[in-house]
């Protein structure tokens, strides 16, 4: 019986770290945003998985990299891993990033998203069709699809830290109840029915 669980941890285990070596997708705003795009695994470091991709900055070759430096995730440049454009404290037991919580540090301002599941074309096209308003906004935001406008969504709406504030369901074209949301930045995620996913920034007045 021993046997048997151990083989199904392993096969638990492998999984996990097979899928965490896919790419993952960073979504940048602000100063930092031409660092957004697609990471691809580099390999671990401090036993955390290590994810780069090399941008031409000023005609030069710059390798940017989300890496953990024993601490904290960090936003890096040239295998640098002190603070270069935003941190995030949160340390996953696995050995994927977090998906939300970073917090701007080299870069002046912004936010960083990690989306570890779509690719970066399909994660742009869809979000691309969806529209938060009002935003900014004080008590009441609705959210559309510009392609189908009668598809129920869960959503999720998360503070800059990555504390998770209201969670619950909707249908595009139908008011979500924001009133006890503090004046502030806040991320939200929505995924439908059919597994698309969207992150948007949203600010309450």
């Amino acid at each position: 019986m021993k046997k048997i669980i151990f083989i199904f941890l392993l096969i638990i285990s492998f999984q996990n770290n097979l899928n965490a070596q896919n790419p993952i997708n960073v979504i940048i705003t602000g100063e930092c945003s031409y660092a957004s795009g697609t990471y691809t695994y580099n390999g671990q470091v401090n036993g955390k998985n290590n994810y780069t991709q090399t941008f031409v900055i000023d005609g030069e070759s710059v390798v940017i990299g989300v890496g953990f430096d024993n601490v904290k995730w960090v936003l890096y440049a040239e295998g640098d891993l002190t603070d270069d454009g935003f941190s995030n404290i949160a340390v996953p037991t696995g050995l994927l990033p977090p998906f939300t919580g970073w917090v701007n540090t080299g870069c002046l301002d912004g936010t960083m998203i990690i989306d570890q599941n779509l690719s970066t074309n399909d994660f742009e096209s869809f979000n691309g069709k969806i529209l938060i308003y009002p935003n900014p906004t004080n008590n009441f935001i609705t959210i559309k699809n510009k392609e189908n406008s009668s598809e129920y969504f869960k959503y999720k709406i998360f503070d800059l830290t990555g504390r998770n504030i209201i969670s619950g369901n909707s249908k595009f074209n139908e008011q979500i109840n924001v009133e006890s949301l503090t004046i502030g930045n806040y991320l939200i995620q929505l995924e439908t029915e059919n597994g698309q996913k969207s992150t948007k920034k949203l600010i309450k007045n």
